[in-house]
């Protein structure tokens, strides 16, 4: 049920946000340094001094309101830990969509429905707070949906 009422309130986010804005948006690739995820080709590698954390999707395109999930990757052996992560749109405001994700072994798990929009295709924003080696670390990925 909780889905549900998630589902129909980024659509209805989407609505109203479309009214407001008259240009389609932008699928400009790596903006502001922040990683393109094309999971159609190849898992989207963040890399810092760190390390590398790779995400990595259950389906090649992401559809509205159709259920999927996202794999992180954590650094083998690393001092990692996933504190809290949410999806917004990067273009368009759609509010923030909580993401939880679980742990299985070295790697990360969530399941993941993302509410239709009116526009063909969406850029959404993953933002996910972890602590790395005991500080604090913003890992941020964008990707496409599609109706």
């Amino acid at each position: 049920m909780r889905i549900f009422y998630t589902v129909l309130f980024v659509a209805i986010l989407c609505v109203i946000a479309t009214l407001n804005f008259s240009e389609q948006a932008q699928l400009d690739p790596g903006q502001d340094g922040v990683p393109f995820c094309n999971f159609q080709e190849e898992p989207c590698r963040y890399n810092a001094s760190w390390g590398q954390v790779n995400l990595t999707s259950s389906t090649n395109k992401v559809v509205s309101e159709t259920e999927f999930q996202l794999f992180l990757d954590a650094i083998p052996g690393a001092d990692f830990e996933i504190k809290s992560a949410f999806l917004q749109g990067r273009d368009m405001y759609m509010g923030k969509i909580p993401v939880f994700f679980n742990s299985q072994n070295e790697s990360y798990r969530a399941d993941i429905m993302l509410g239709a929009c009116t526009e063909s295709q969406m850029v959404w924003r993953l933002n996910i707070n972890v602590m790395i080696k005991q500080a604090p670390q913003t890992l941020l990925f964008d990707f496409v949906s599609y109706q």
